[in-house]
Order: C-alpha cells, then structure tokens, then sequence
C-alpha cells in the first residue's frame, strides 16, 4: 500500500474481482491515491514533503 500500486493490491486481494469493482465503483479524482483519503492521502504527503528535503 506504501508504494500506492493500486493494480498490485487488487491482485493481492482475497477476492480480485470484488477489490476491482469497489475502486471502479468509487475512483478518486488521482489515479495514485486510494478511494478513502483521496487527495488527502497521508502516505503520498509524507512521500511529497521527504522528497522535498
């Protein structure tokens, strides 16, 4: 989840197929962060600020 590959965890999933309909079902506006923090995502702004040092 760390690396935000959202194709890999639904592979991952217990049921691929359910973890694919429910990212469909409610895709945020980034392709890079996960449906419930969207554009708040704590994992892609902690990436962002370490970049930045």
């Amino acid at each position: 989840r760390k690396k935000r590959d959202w194709k890999k965890q639904i592979e991952l999933a217990i049921d691929p197929a359910l973890a694919q309909k429910m990212r469909s079902a409610s895709k945020p506006h980034l392709s890079d962060v996960c449906t419930m923090c969207g554009e708040y995502c704590a994992l892609k702004i902690v990436d962002e600020a370490l970049k930045l040092r």
